[in-house]
């Protein structure tokens, strides 16, 4: 719950960074979204959506999830988020799950019985720390990544001597990480 909580203060503030960082993609408008209403019994609920346009000009959907340990059951629920958005807009869907703690079985697909769901599947910590340096941004997800840890220090000085007006936020989101 804290890395939910911290994550999506983080990408209030640096949505633009985390798309062409990490999921590398440009975009050119980012759309406000209403979180769909609780229709079913489920009080479940995306973590993070986001409707953009892209570099393309095509509209969508980005439906990000983020998870601190692998849980194979989150795919269902991340199925079906995209289903009640891709009902609701008539627009395309991206899935996003973004894991935070390594595992050997997180996998980036759920096929059983009749259902096939491939989804974009981020490894945070099999991101090369060092390239996300000069993001500031995205600095306090520095320290979860691939060498990150001996940049901590490093990422906090930046954040403190940074201009940015989020940086209060992102000494704070640094801490919860």
């Amino acid at each position: 719950m804290q890395y939910d909580i911290a994550l999506k203060t983080l990408l209030e503030c640096a949505r633009e960074d985390f798309f062409r960082e990490i999921l590398k993609i440009n975009i050119l408008e980012v759309k406000g979204i209403e979180k769909l209403a609780q229709e079913t019994v489920s009080v479940r609920s995306t973590d993070f959506p986001v409707r953009v346009v892209d570099s393309n000009g095509n509209e969508l959907i980005h439906l990000v999830e983020f998870q601190s340990d692998w849980s194979r059951e989150k795919i269902w629920s991340m199925l079906q988020y995209k289903a009640r958005y891709t009902e609701k807009y008539k627009i395309p869907v991206k899935s996003t799950m973004l894991l935070l703690r390594p595992n050997n079985q997180a996998v980036d697909f759920l096929e059983e019985n009749e259902v096939t769901f491939r989804f974009n599947l981020i490894k945070i910590w099999e991101l090369p720390a060092i390239e996300f340096m000069k993001t500031q941004c995205l600095l306090p997800m520095v320290p979860l990544m691939h060498g990150g840890l001996e940049l901590t220090m490093e990422v906090e000085r930046l954040i403190y001597a940074s201009k940015n007006p989020h940086r209060i936020d992102n000494l704070t989101i640094l801490g919860k990480l």
